[in-house]
């Protein structure tokens, strides 16, 4: 199950976790704790995660999937040197 983590920046243990749906809970509860002096920060599955959960990548999938988005990404960022559907002349 995908679920945000609220982690201690000091010891990297998880504080506690929250489902998807509870963002707006887990930023007070991060809030709450960093009013207390401590440091924290929440881990929220991004698109690639969520997508890689799904489909049920294996760990090795999931990083070959990973690797591919940001080769992707990085085609695009250097469109101007590459030939990224993105950019191309529209009089071709």
């Amino acid at each position: 199950m995908m679920e945000i983590q609220l982690v201690d920046c000091t010891t990297l243990q998880v504080i506690e976790t929250f489902a998807l749906q509870d963002e707006e809970t887990a930023y007070r509860r991060a809030t709450h704790l960093e009013s207390l002096g401590i440091e924290v920060k929440l881990v929220i599955p991004n698109v690639t995660d969520s997508l890689a959960h799904e489909l049920g990548l294996n760990t090795e999938q999931k990083t070959e999937y990973t690797k591919s988005i940001h080769a992707e990404l990085h085609d695009h960022d250097a469109a101007e040197e590459s030939d990224s559907c993105c950019f191309k002349n529209s009089n071709e």
